[in-house]
């Protein structure tokens, strides 16, 4: 069974996958929206980047838009969604074998996008840099030198850079900004990168089109050429030998009633015939996965032949189709849209025929047919066989004359007839039980009666038959425990990873195997969940769907040794229901997994290595908690008992300078002075909250209430007994307007920095408006980036913060019209 759908979230896992998402080289099947990418100017292409698993958000929950991305993150990023796999040796003296970008950067070596900083330094945490992103493009898609772009700033961009600025500009992968600057040393952010990227792998899957409008044989005469482009044939007498095509190939209408040849063609794209005459194309010795046959007007031939496999081929015309020689179409579609009083005939060999056209005349001289169905909607048809069809599935009113063989005719409607009597007749599921079939011009009950078993009585009852799980599709597996038992019944999660719209697919898992009918595609298995969701499983196996065939045979998953841990609450209390996820941390750090927790307990599946328990949700009561506890798996074994017990639940209240509590929000900390990245995060209710951490030096590092959200370490503060009290530093607030008075609209983020420090700061904008909490010091407001992505602006405000001070001053910055900055005067000290 396959379901297709945009979300599979459940009650519970709504609430706590909101946490889990970073950046990282695996997409997860229960991805649900980051909190604050709506309304945002990339969400579009953030959203499609995300439900694709090629990025996701922070364990807080958010995607962060607006943050800098590193040179490691960016290639893994690149790699994924580029699909680069080919790995090539290189050095770099920052980058060691052990790390988990180390594959990227091999993977981006022999994709011949990267190169390092001339020291042998690759400089993986750096943020990457707008002119180091466009050359990073310029690279990717073998971009030609263009004019020049005429950004203002472009004396400030490197020799090494300038034609690369130049030839994304050109392209329009990359833009300026309002104020008609480049920027090339600014970091690139978040939200810009998967917008350069997205248009960037359209650009490279599409590129520009390749049209033979000239007779001729194209291709060379031995090996084979490559193409990443669309190929258009536009004329008659036209052979194509020896060629790989990555996009689609057009056979055009300048065709006309002419013949064209494929000779040793893969095309990986859709192939769309809408020329060619009584004779006309034929494919041999190729391989195509979608073939549409549209020709406007008249009829076209079309021949697999040779060794030619085809996927999925879709009749919209009336067409002549043969597939002879050992040419293997799998699945033939007489479409909808062929219309009325068409004349298809079928020669040769079919695994699959389905028929959805209404009113149409087919023909089969001869050849076979596994299967052939003809859908409820498909009325009105008539069909000669000369045949031999194997099973013939009857959904609506058919006439069927000719002497061909049927071996099981399905009857699941009323007005159908047969010429020939089938050797087996049945009445479908779908129709009454005296539904009647007109053969040789004789009406008769389609129904045969059921065999009748004698057996029983004295020698004892008879033992039922063992069945065998019903799968079945293009694509079939098993799964199995690291014993060699099966799994069990349950539900495997996948999804394609070129889908643009968000589908997730959920295919029935029968005794530890399933199948599944699949389009063409590059797939990802990454979760896995028994019946009654007793457990969860993370798996990461990629498979790839060709020509509408497996390339692996049969996917066959053996899960790691399975390892139990407990969950404990400082009094031991457990959680009845709930989640507990955890990430690697020597390979991968970003690699999110997770795992049902029950009375207390928990299962995981997971290969040898080092992992950190990042948080539990429990459904219990609805409580969401931040966790840092290590373990590690060797050999298959827990290296010590995995006993997950939080320290003490620590209470205590947020109040803003003027102490007054903050009543509601999300606030985040992270702890500091020590050699671990400790994150922890806690609700706020009623100006209260509890974390559950360790004692020792914290810095408050985000906090996001009704009113207004920041991001930036505001507050230092160590925890030595509880409760704890935080009182933030004072709240700034600031405003946004046009020089011509006019209220600033539309909303974004000001990007705040320590001007002695570069510590930064963000706070969102609403509606001209935004606060922030700094501690004392001097500031610079460095840009200001619009959620409608036309408001991005540079900005150079300076001010002070005094908290001894009495007199609060609230910042006013004016755009005018040209979008410029300009605030009256260079430096303003906020009491």
């Amino acid at each position: 069974m396959l379901k297709i759908r945009s979300s599979i979230l459940k009650k519970g896992f709504a609430i706590f996958i909101a946490i889990c998402f970073t950046l990282s080289s695996f997409g997860s099947v229960f991805a649900a929206p980051a909190s604050d990418i709506a309304g945002n100017w990339a969400e579009p292409q953030i959203r499609a980047w995300m439900d694709q698993g090629y990025i996701s958000g922070y364990p807080d929950g958010r995607f962060k838009p607006s943050n800098s991305i590193t040179r490691a993150e960016l290639i893994a990023l690149i790699n994924k969604s580029f699909g680069f796999t080919e790995k090539k040796d290189v050095a770099f003296k920052d980058v060691s074998s052990k790390s988990w970008v180390y594959s990227e950067v091999l993977k981006a070596n022999a994709a011949g996008y990267i190169s390092g900083y001339g020291n042998d330094m690759f400089g993986p945490g750096n943020k990457i840099s707008r002119q180091e992103l466009a050359v990073m493009i310029k690279k990717l898609l073998n971009l030609k030198p263009s004019a020049d772009a005429g950004f203002t700033d472009m004396a400030a961009v490197p020799a090494w850079g300038k034609d690369a600025v130049n030839a994304v500009q050109e392209k329009g992968i990359m833009q300026g900004f309002a104020d008609h600057t480049f920027r090339p040393s600014q970091p690139a952010s978040r939200a810009e990168a998967v917008v350069i990227l997205d248009r960037a792998l359209a650009l490279f899957h599409e590129g520009t089109s390749i049209t033979y409008t000239t007779a001729g044989v194209y291709g060379p005469e031995t090996g084979n050429a490559a193409v990443g482009q669309d190929v258009v044939i536009d004329s008659k007498d036209v052979t194509l030998r020896n060629t790989t095509i990555s996009g689609n190939l057009l056979l055009g209408a300048g065709i006309g009633e002419g013949d064209v040849q494929l000779e040793n063609v893969t095309v990986k794209g859709t192939t769309t015939v809408s020329g060619g005459g009584a004779n006309s194309v034929h494919f041999n010795k190729s391989t195509l996965g979608n073939v549409i046959v549209d020709k406007k007007k008249g009829s076209v031939r079309v021949v697999a032949e040779g060794s030619t496999t085809v996927g999925n081929l879709q009749i919209q015309s009336a067409a002549a189709i043969e597939s002879v020689g050992g040419a293997q179409v799998d699945t033939l579609l007489l479409s909808k849209d062929l219309p009325s009083d068409s004349k298809v005939s079928l020669k040769g060999s079919y695994k699959a025929v389905n028929v959805d056209a209404r009113n149409v005349n087919v023909e089969i001289p001869e050849g076979t047919i596994q299967s052939l169905t003809v859908s409820k909607e498909a009325t009105g048809n008539k069909l000669k066989n000369e045949a031999a069809i194997s099973s013939l599935d009857i959904n609506a009113g058919l006439e069927v004359t000719g002497k061909g063989k049927i071996d099981k005719a399905v009857i699941n409607a009323v007005g159908i007839s047969l010429e020939t009597a089938p050797t087996k007749l049945e009445a479908g599921k779908d129709s009454s039980a005296d539904v009647k079939v007109k053969i040789g011009g004789v009406e008769q009950p389609a129904a045969t009666p059921a065999p009748v078993v004698i057996g029983g009585g004295p020698s004892g009852p008879l033992t039922p038959p063992v069945t065998t799980p019903d799968v079945s599709g293009n694509v079939q597996g098993s799964i199995k425990y690291s014993d060699g038992t099966m799994l069990g019944d349950g539900t495997v999660f996948l999804y394609r990873v070129e889908d643009h719209g968000g589908f997730n697919y959920e295919v029935k898992l029968n005794k530890g195997k399933f199948g599944v009918q699949l389009p063409d595609g590059d797939y990802y298995i990454n979760q896995i969940t028994t019946d009654g969701m007793q457990e969860l499983m993370n798996v990461r196996y990629n498979f790839t769907v060709h020509n509408g065939t497996l390339g692996s045979g049969t996917i066959q998953i053996t899960l790691p040794p399975k390892v139990t841990g407990t969950f404990k609450y400082p009094n031991d209390e457990t959680i009845n229901e709930g989640i507990i996820s955890f990430n690697s941390v020597d390979s991968n750090p970003f690699d999110y997994n997770h795992a049902l927790i029950h009375k207390g307990s928990f299962n995981l599946y997971l290969p040898d290595g080092k992992y950190q328990v990042s948080n539990v949700y429990s459904s219990d009561n609805d409580e969401d908690i931040s966790i840092y506890h290590l373990f590690e798996i060797k050999d298959g074994l827990l290296t010590s008992p995995l006993t997950v017990t939080l320290p003490a639940a620590v209470t205590g209240t947020i109040k803003d300078s003027e102490n007054k509590a903050i009543t509601s929000g999300r606030i985040g900390i992270t702890r500091i002075n020590v050699d671990t990245l400790e994150k922890y995060y806690a609700n706020i209710k009623d100006g209260n909250y509890t974390f559950y951490i360790p004692k020792g030096d914290y810095q408050v590092t985000w906090l996001s209430t009704e009113k207004y959200e920041m991001s930036g370490p505001s507050l230092n503060f160590s925890f030595i007994d509880d409760p704890l009290d935080i009182v933030m530093p004072k709240l700034i607030t600031g405003t946004i307007s046009y020089a011509d008075g006019r209220s600033f609209v539309g909303d974004g983020y000001v990007m705040f920095e320590n001007a002695t420090t570069k510590t930064p700061y963000s706070s969102r904008v609403t509606n001209g408006q935004f606060s922030v909490c700094l501690p004392d010091g001097d500031y610079v407001i460095s840009n200001y980036v619009g959620i409608d992505g036309e408001q991005a602006f540079f900005l150079s405000y300076s001010f002070k913060i005094d908290k001894d001070s009495s007199e609060p001053t609230q910042i006013s910055l004016i755009v005018p019209l040209n979008g410029m900055l300009q605030d009256g005067a260079s430096t303003n000290e906020i009491p």
